[in-house]
This record gives C-alpha cells, structure tokens and sequence, in this order.
C-alpha cells in the first residue's frame, strides 16, 4: 500500500506520545486554563500555533480512534484540559507532540480509503496496549486500559484476553472465504447460526490454546483488515486462481462445521450443557477451522504481498 509503511511508523510513534502527552487528574490544575472560572477552556489559547477547539477535537478524536473506544465527556475533557494546560503553560514538546498527533489525524482521516483506515488502527491499537499492560505502575497505562477493556470485554482468559472484536473477525473471515471460495449462492445448511458455529468452539478453545496460537488469534482482526483492503484492489484473476485452490480445503471446513453444530444441537437438549465428547469434538473441529485459516491466511499474505497466489 503506496505510503502506508511511513505512516504506520508516524503513527506508531504519535500514539506512544500520548502517554506523555496527557496527564491524569490530580485534583487541582498545574495552571489556571486562560479566561476560564472554574477550569472551563475558552479558545483559542496562545502560542505557536494558537490551541482552536478544533485542534483539541482532533487529537481527541485520534485517541478514542486508536482505542476504537467511545469516550465519556468526563475523559474527553479531560484530554482537552490537558492539552489546553500544555499550551498555556507552553511546554513546547507537548506542543509539538500534540501538532504530530493533530497531523496523524489529518492524514489517516482526509487521505486514506475506510479499509485503509482499519489496516492503521488494527496495526496500531495491538502495540499500543502491549505497550500500556507492559507498564502495571502507571496510572496513565490504568486509564487507558479501563477505557479500552471496558469497550472490549474478555469473552474468555490468555494471553491476550479473548474479545468478541477477534471473535467477529475470525467468523467475518472464513465466512468471506466461503462466499467467495462456494460461490455467492453458497449458505450455511447447519442448524444455529454460522456465527455461533464458528464462535462457539473457538471460546471454549481458546483458554487452552498455546501462548503461540493465542497470539495468532490476536492478529485476526488486523489480517481481516488487510485482506478487505487488498481484495478489491487485486487482479480478477489472481482472486479466481486463489478461490480454485482454497475450495477445497473450504468445503472440508464446511462440512465439518455443519457435523459438528448438527451433532452438538442433537446432543444438548434446551438448557443443558453438552457432554465432554462434545466439547472434545468442538475442540477437534476448531483445530481443523484453525488449520485452515492458517493455511490461507498464508496464501493470502502472499498474494497480497506478491500480488500472485501460491500452489
């Protein structure tokens, strides 16, 4: 992607910023916000360049983005007072911190496709909180993390926790290559929904998995990102040769999906649990889902990459 690799690592680096960038609540400001009783910010602000409202919405709207999180108005305003404190007080490397972040902004907002926009914030958001949890004494990495978490709950324990946005990516994922592998007549014949046919399996897997394969799962979403923007961008018929080759491997995942929620829905009657065989044949059949998506994501990367599938 034409000018992404630069962007990302500009973007990387704005987001480590903002660690240093905003500060926490202490209970009294350091400096009394300009023209504002009480601590209410009036724009614009002195200095070089002058603080707008919009300058402040903007590098605001960055943070949440990043997060992929909604912000109280009690968090946004405190991301303003803060930077409104920089300004006033003229610490000039917040300044130009918060001008490289307003800048990121711009850029991702005004010059990049949606697709695009997700392949930047997936690649972004993984770093930045590895970066917050690798800091358990800070309270800046606290605050950040309780916004996150809260707008991303744990569905299941590891390393990372497990959340729905993996979940949903994973499904989005094989269900895309289904469509495009069967054919867009193709739909799902098992009982339940695909959904939960795919997800199911993958929560109760999930705390058992191995640290590799829990990282794995963790770049889902980032790998779905890609390949929505890099599908429409490649050649007819690179995406035929690629379709040819996965099919077969598609319609194993399929049919064994299908078995397998037929199977589970026999053996559960409304409200019980099912037995340890069904968890175990679950288990087994998310090793073979898991097997195959590794396998194409392979050959998916590679075509991106290379613009060429792999046999």
């Amino acid at each position: 992607m034409k000018g992404m690799g630069k962007l990302l690592g500009r973007s990387i680096l704005g987001v480590g910023i903002l660690s240093g960038l905003i500060l926490l609540p202490n209970g009294s400001h350091a400096q009394q916000l300009p023209g504002a009783p009480g601590g209410a910010i009036r724009y614009p602000i002195a200095g070089q360049p002058p603080l707008t409202f919009d300058m402040a919405q903007k590098a605001t709207n960055f943070f949440s983005w990043v997060l992929d999180a909604p912000l109280t108005a009690e968090q946004r305003q405190h991301i303003q007072e803060s930077l409104a404190e920089s300004w006033a007080a003229g610490r000039q490397d917040d300044i130009r911190s918060a001008l490289q972040i307003i800048q990121l902004n711009d850029q991702v907002t005004l010059t990049k496709t949606p697709t695009e926009r997700e392949v930047i914030r997936q690649t972004l958001q993984p770093q930045f909180i590895a970066q917050m949890r690798a800091q358990a004494n800070s309270d800046f990495a606290l605050w950040v993390l309780g916004i996150y978490d809260a707008a991303h709950k744990p569905i299941a324990s590891g390393n990372p926790p497990l959340t729905d946005k993996v979940v949903d990516a994973y499904v989005a994922y094989v269900s895309f290559l289904s469509y495009q592998a069967m054919g867009s007549t193709w739909s799902w014949k098992g009982p339940g929904s695909f959904h939960d046919a795919v997800a199911q399996p993958i929560i109760a897997a999930y705390p058992k998995m191995s640290a590799e394969q829990q990282a794995a799962m963790a770049q889902v979403p980032l790998q779905w990102a890609q390949l929505n923007d890099a599908w429409p961008k490649t050649p007819l018929a690179v995406r035929q040769q690629l379709c040819a080759q996965l099919r077969p491997a598609v319609q194993q995942v399929l049919d064994g999906l299908s078995q397998s929620a037929a199977a589970a829905a026999a053996a559960e009657p409304q409200g019980q649990p099912g037995s340890a065989d069904q968890l175990a044949k679950k288990l087994n059949n998310q090793m073979m889902v898991n097997s195959f998506m590794a396998s194409s994501m392979t050959k998916i990367n590679t075509m991106i990459t290379t613009g060429r599938p792999v046999f």
